[in-house]
C-alpha cells in the first residue's frame, strides 16, 4: 500500500496508448511509435509537449516503461521522446512506484521546470502491466516486420 494515499478513496487513472506509425519516403525508415494517453489524453494535451516513444525502446528485458537513467537508487522512465527519436535531445520522464495492486508514475520535469499543477496518477497493476505488455508485444511484431523487408 503507498503511504499517504488513502487509496480506496482515490478514483484510479487509465493508461491507454495511441499507435501511430511515421511514414518515411525510405520505407525502411519508418517507424512505429506508442503515445501513453492517461484517462485519454495525451501527453502533448497534458504538459503542451508533443512526445511519444519510439517501438525500439521497447527492445530491452525490463517488463516496465523504458529506463532512461538511475540516480541514487532510483529509476526514471521515459514516457516520451523528441521527435528525432533520441532521448538525449529531449523526453518526458517519470519516477514509478510499484505495489502488487497499484502503479503510482510521477512525471519528472527537468531544467528547472516547475508545472503549476503535479502530474501524479494512479493505475491499477493489472491496467498498468496489460498495456505495457500490449506495448511490448506489438514492438517486438514491428521490428520482425522491419527485419523481413531488410532481408528481402
Amino acid at each position: 500500500m503507498f503511504r499517504g494515499y488513502a487509496v480506496k478513496d482515490m478514483e484510479l487513472n487509465k493508461l491507454s496508448y495511441y499507435i501511430h506509425e511515421e511514414e518515411r519516403e525510405n520505407s525502411l525508415q519508418s517507424i512505429l511509435w506508442f503515445e501513453l494517453l492517461f484517462d485519454g489524453v495525451s501527453i502533448e494535451n497534458l504538459i503542451g509537449d508533443d512526445k511519444a516513444i519510439p517501438y525500439y525502446y521497447f527492445e530491452d528485458e525490463d517488463f516496465d516503461l523504458p529506463t532512461f537513467f538511475d540516480y541514487q537508487g532510483k529509476k526514471y522512465h521515459i514516457i516520451g521522446v523528441c521527435i528525432c527519436g533520441d532521448a538525449g535531445c529531449g523526453s518526458t520522464d517519470c519516477e514509478i512506484i510499484k505495489d502488487e495492486n497499484f502503479v503510482k508514475l510521477k512525471i519528472i520535469f527537468r531544467g528547472g521546470y516547475k508545472p503549476p499543477t503535479d502530474f501524479m496518477f494512479m493505475f491499477s497493476r493489472k491496467n498498468y502491466d496489460d498495456v505495457i505488455f500490449e506495448i511490448r508485444e506489438k514492438s517486438k511484431e514491428y521490428k520482425k516486420k522491419r527485419e523481413n523487408k531488410l532481408s528481402k
